[in-house]
């Protein structure tokens, strides 16, 4: 609005206004002549130079301009599509997964969430990132040892169609993901927690540059069932489900990010650096990046290296190698999945050593019945959880539980064997990192 901040005022009646000149939201210095008119024909004319700034951040995005791939993502739930503008914009499209470009949305306060298209949206308004996993099948027959065409220090692509919400029959050689099925209801796809959480206990944030929260695994659980409370503060439908993410939830982002949708097939990354780079921040910090895929030694550091939005070595720690991707997979904290083993001990055994007084539904978890050899779903193959079917893929370390499991390694532990593919053992009382995801039943 070229008369924000324009007053005019005469003494024997109110003049008319007219401006010549334009203005525009392209980076530059605009001149602005305001011409003032009164009854009896004086004029009077002031010029006015107006800077426009380059702007770097997210902007509210139009959700009708995407790609043509992958179901489009439900925003029912109360999020808000978001776009990072920077001065190397390509696109104007919230999303388009065949250029690494997955689709981003965020709570935020009440003030932001009707805001028109193109607005910034600063970063203590927002509440929390979520990022879309659109509904797809994977090729399962060439994984494992195969390592879909590569070698274990450098795995292959895994095949990934997607596919629409009403296909439960997946293409030959394909299997549809499993974790598309929540209960008895097929999803067209889930909103992940962009960042491990943040925030309190009884404020949870998902935010970048801060500390991750930690808690037992019913504590990890409870925290994240709050952003779809009741009268919740983050603009989030009681009707929308969060909840702490389950182990094949974490496999289905494993899974997209070794595709040719995720950072393996993002052609800004070749050999070795195709792999996620490590979160090497030893404090907790979200968002991290080491600039490496692997750490020569184990030193973590108290600050980030580099922020998740510093192009390459910043965004390589993310699942496409762009900042649209989703961070802390690969280091920062071991993070607690949704997931137990029946297979050496009793449910009740693992629900109360996991601080549960109350059991919830079997849907918010993945109940593995493993047997004595290691294979988590006895004599068949664990589809989709990122198991044996990527198993030391990148020498990430795998190790067996016979309880309950935590995912992608931690800052301070295990040299050069954290990664997007590695699981470990816990008893689900050791206070760990978590992730929360969001649905739209």
């Amino acid at each position: 609005n070229l008369m924000t901040g324009v007053t005019v005022s005469d003494n024997h009646s109110t003049p008319t206004v007219t401006t010549s000149g334009t203005l525009s939201a392209v980076p530059g210095t605009y001149t602005i002549t305001y011409t003032a008119k009164d009854e009896a024909g004086n004029i009077e004319t002031k010029t006015r130079t107006i800077t426009v700034e380059s702007y770097v951040g997210w902007v509210r995005a139009d959700i009708n301009d995407h790609g043509s791939v992958g179901n489009v993502p439900t925003l029912s739930n109360g999020l808000i599509a978001v776009k990072y503008k920077s001065e190397n914009d390509i696109t104007n499209k919230w999303y388009d997964y065949d250029i690494q470009m997955w689709a981003n949305a965020v709570s935020v306060n009440s003030e932001y969430r009707n805001v028109e298209i193109g607005t910034p949206i600063p970063e203590e308004a927002i509440n929390a990132y979520f990022v879309w996993i659109p509904r797809y099948e994977y090729q399962y027959t060439n994984l494992g040892d195969n390592y879909a065409g590569g070698t274990k220090e450098q795995p292959g692509p895994i095949g990934i169609r997607f596919i629409a919400q009403d296909k439960t029959t997946a293409s030959i050689n394909y299997k549809v993901h499993p974790a598309f099925k929540f209960g008895q209801t097929e999803l067209s796809g889930i909103w992940v927690g962009k960042f491990e959480t943040t925030g309190t206990e009884e404020m949870p944030t998902i935010k970048p540059n801060s500390t991750g929260q930690s808690g037992i695994v019913s504590t990890a659980f409870n925290v994240s069932r709050l952003f779809s409370q009741s009268n919740n503060l983050y603009g989030i439908l009681v009707s929308a489900d969060s909840h702490a993410m389950r182990n094949s939830e974490w496999g289905a982002v494993a899974y997209l990010s070794q595709s040719k949708y995720g950072k393996y097939g993002n052609a800004s990354y070749s050999g070795k650096n195709k792999e996620i780079y490590i979160n090497n921040n030893g404090s907790s910090m979200t968002g991290c990046s080491s600039g490496l895929p692997t750490i020569p030694s184990l030193s973590p550091v108290t600050t980030c290296t580099y922020t998740y939005d510093q192009e390459g070595i910043g965004t390589g720690a993310s699942t496409t190698g762009t900042i649209y991707g989703i961070y802390d997979m690969s280091g920062g904290g071991w993070e607690h999945v949704m997931a137990y083993n029946i297979g050496g001990y009793d449910k009740d055994t693992l629900m109360s050593a996991a601080g549960f007084t109350i059991y919830p539904a079997d849907k918010y978890f993945d109940i593995l019945n493993g047997d004595s050899h290691g294979n988590f779903c006895g004599s068949e193959v664990c589809y989709g959880h990122a198991f044996e079917e990527t198993g030391k893929w990148y020498q990430d370390r795998n190790v067996y539980s016979y309880t309950w499991l935590m995912r992608g390694g931690h800052a301070n532990a295990y040299e050069n064997e954290q990664g997007i593919f590695a699981y470990n053992s816990e008893n689900g009382s050791d206070k760990r990192s978590f992730r929360v995801v969001l649905l739209d039943e």
